[in-house]
């Protein structure tokens, strides 16, 4: 398998508690979001990586995916992170807090909606809400 499109594997599925990204796949679509509680990639692919189960480009710039079934209450994400993609952040299950770093500078902000746990979400000045 080489790409995951757009809702592979249907929003309600539940595929079990870590997903593996192998080296063959090399594009996953927005809202390629798995309903999950990490991800573990290959560390012969090209374009993604995982630290501490969360999904990212290679060179951990651009956020992914953080997994909708993980079950940590804050995160932090990473100063190396300037972009967090399309619906990266959609619909996650259990955190309560999230921090962004002043580092992003493309997000969307209705990711930041559906999320019945949320309770605080910090924000650096100058991150881009659009």
């Amino acid at each position: 398998m080489e790409e995951l499109g757009q809702f592979a594997f249907g929003s309600q599925a539940r595929l079990g508690s870590v997903f593996h990204i192998p080296a063959s796949v090399v594009k996953i679509a927005d809202l390629a979001c798995l309903p999950v509680t990490g991800y573990t990639v290959d560390e012969d692919n090209p374009n993604y990586s995982a630290a501490d189960g969360v999904l990212y480009d290679k060179t951990m710039t651009a956020l992914v995916d953080y997994p909708k079934y993980k079950t940590a209450t804050e995160y932090r994400v990473p100063d190396s992170v300037c972009e967090i993609k399309l619906n990266a952040l959609h619909r996650i299950k259990y955190l309560k807090r999230l921090y962004i770093p002043s580092t992003v500078q493309k997000m969307q902000s209705r990711d930041l909606i559906h999320w019945p746990s949320m309770e605080e979400i910090y924000v650096d000045d100058g991150v881009p809400l659009g």
